[in-house]
């Protein structure tokens, strides 16, 4: 038992160091920054295809999570009850999660990860990787996690960042109304 308190105090600063649920910020606090006019990155995912961000023309959300950060399964779950219930994803906005310093690997287990039960997959949008994590570092300077951001071309040219919690009724706002 000793053994396990030990490295339980060890790890928790490393896992809750880039989560949102860590000392750095409270689940609870949201940032609201003005960050660039537009996105601009490449997303690679498991099937081998990309996103190049630069040339999205739909509201795109984009959830920086790691693969150890609670707060990030919570609010992605919260996302998969939301959309369950519209029947599906919105046919005019883009959803996607980039797993910052995580592998294609990791990125699949991720979507399971997210319900209680990890036999199937319950998160329904595309879930990708930057392998050097430039996305991140640029769109999420504090390097908290979850880390959401939003952007429409249609509206004000400005990319939004939040942390910590976010209502997606929120998300909606700022990219328009979804189309389900």
């Amino acid at each position: 038992m000793g053994n396990l308190r030990f490295v339980a105090l060890i790890l928790f600063p490393f896992v809750f160091s880039a989560c949102g649920s860590g000392l750095a910020t409270s689940y609870g606090e949201e940032k609201e920054r003005a960050r660039a006019s537009s996105l601009a990155g490449v997303i690679d995912f498991a099937d081998g295809s990309q996103m190049n961000l630069g040339q999205q023309t739909d509201p795109v959300v984009l959830m920086f999570a790691t693969y150890t950060c609670i707060s990030c399964k919570e609010e992605a779950f919260k996302m998969v009850e939301f959309f369950r219930s519209k029947g599906g994803l919105p046919a005019n906005a883009k959803i996607v999660t980039v797993l910052a310093g995580s592998g294609f690997s990791s990125a699949e287990k991720w979507k399971n990860k997210v319900c209680e039960d990890e036999s199937t997959p319950c998160v329904t949008w595309p879930v990708g990787v930057n392998d050097d994590n430039s996305l991140f570092n640029t769109y999420c300077p504090d390097h908290l996690t979850p880390c959401v951001l939003t952007h429409n071309l249609s509206r004000a040219p400005t990319l939004i960042q939040r942390t910590g919690h976010v209502a997606i009724e929120d998300l909606e706002k700022e990219t328009g109304p979804w189309l389900y």
